[in-house]
């Protein structure tokens, strides 16, 4: 089965605009049409983030809503230590935290829209996709089935 990294800001996209295209990965992950990959360092981020007062007054889910999402995430994912030592994207090292998951776990693809993930590509056979592609590679999988 497919794994993907999903970084923050994918996942900030998906409770802030139901039925965008980032919203259809996180429905595709819950149908289980792919694995997500996360790690402790990724979950304490999206738990400080999805609580931002500009987030929280924006999104759709409640409160409540998002810290079920968050214990999915920590229960239904493949869960990487985040420990592997890597220094990759050097202009916002911060980012190396989705590179290590993906390592750690052996993802095929981290789904991003941000410019450093973005530039590297790839790493180590780990394609850095957007989250439309990601969305178009997780469709033709199941039609694929």
């Amino acid at each position: 089965m497919t794994r993907a990294v999903l970084d923050t800001s994918v996942v900030v996209s998906a409770v802030l605009s139901r039925g965008s295209t980032p919203h259809k990965i996180l429905r595709a992950w819950q149908k289980r049409k792919f694995e997500l990959v996360t790690s402790p360092q990724i979950l304490d981020e999206l738990g400080r983030v999805l609580f931002y007062p500009k987030i929280k007054e924006n999104r759709w889910m409640t409160d409540r809503e998002a810290r079920r999402l968050l214990t999915s995430m920590a229960h239904d994912s493949v869960i990487a230590a985040g420990k592997l030592n890597l220094r990759v994207i050097k202009d916002d090292p911060a980012d190396d935290r989705f590179v290590i998951a993906a390592v750690e776990k052996k993802a095929d693809y981290i789904v991003s829209g941000d410019s450093h993930l973005k530039k590297l590509k790839a790493y180590r056979g780990i394609r850095v996709v957007s989250p439309s592609e990601f969305l178009g590679i997780i469709q033709q999988h199941g039609r694929r089935a």
